[in-house]
């Protein structure tokens, strides 16, 4: 998924299916507030840094997915919408605060160029003209940045500006998995579960945006993983299905992954 890839945050129904795609998306980990005053507890927030840890440790280690500072992803998107069956395929650039996804239908065709590039925004359709995000759609954008990133890598999530703390445990796909809450100021909370056995990353739960012209749509989406495999010395999914308040809404498959070590071309992420 190399997130979502793994990734982040998907394009089909709406442009919430799109965020989502490369989002391959994944990070996992929920936060337990503590009754008193909204803080968290120490031995809650240990726990969750202890679940964490074994997470980084299941996907490669900290020297290993510490050192990536960006991601490509090529991933083919299929959903079921009245009986009808459409395709749609994304190739994506990420780094830690940019995104870069040409979209393409099942001819191959390009129908869409999106670039978010710290606090700007743009989407270039057929006709080749750029439309500059406005401010709802932007962070909605943002987010996704964001939880494409930290679910790529995880090692963010151990930094001071995080919060995380012990969510309950439940099932995934069949599987016992144990999960955190995470925090940050300016961002939406994540839900992260871990496959109790693997400690891989097996679902991300968030709130995301649909924003349209005169009209913002919030969906409770639900991000399973699968198809686990190795790459560059991590371990990355290569398969999720996108859930939206209950009703799954797309397949993606991550037909090509690689992670750099090294920043991305800085002209990948200018207006188109």
């Amino acid at each position: 998924m190399g997130l979502m890839t793994k990734a982040g945050v998907g394009r089909m129904k709406s442009s919430i299916v799109k965020e989502t795609v490369m989002s391959r998306l994944f990070l996992g980990i929920a936060i337990l507030i503590a009754a008193r005053g909204g803080v968290v507890r120490a031995d809650d927030q240990s726990d969750a840094t202890a679940i964490l840890d074994a997470a980084i440790n299941a996907h490669g280690g900290e020297a290993a997915l510490g050192k990536f500072v960006g991601y490509y992803g090529k991933d083919k998107a299929t959903s079921d919408d009245n009986g009808t069956t459409s395709v749609t395929f994304y190739e994506s650039w990420f780094t830690p605060d940019k995104e870069r996804t040409v979209t393409f239908d099942r001819d191959n065709v390009r129908t869409e160029i999106e670039v978010v590039t710290g606090a700007e925004g743009w989407t270039s359709t057929l006709d080749g003209s750029a439309e500059k995000m406005g401010a709802e759609l932007l962070t909605s954008k943002q987010d996704m940045i964001y939880m494409s990133w930290v679910t790529t890598t995880f090692v963010p999530l151990k930094g001071k500006q995080y919060t995380l703390s012990v969510l309950d445990e439940t099932d995934v796909a069949g599987h016992k998995a144990v999960g955190i809450l995470v925090r940050r100021e300016k961002h939406v909370p994540l839900k992260l579960y871990f496959d109790k056995e693997t400690h891989l990353l097996a679902k991300l739960q968030c709130k995301v945006k649909d924003v349209e012209p005169g009209k913002t749509t919030e969906y409770d989406q639900e991000c399973i993983f699968s198809d686990y495999r190795d790459l560059q010395g991590t371990k990355q999914p290569f398969k999720f299905e996108q859930i939206l308040d209950g009703a799954k809404v797309g397949d993606y498959v991550i037909q090509e992954l690689k992670l750099y070590d090294k920043p991305l071309d800085e002209k990948l992420f200018v207006k188109p």
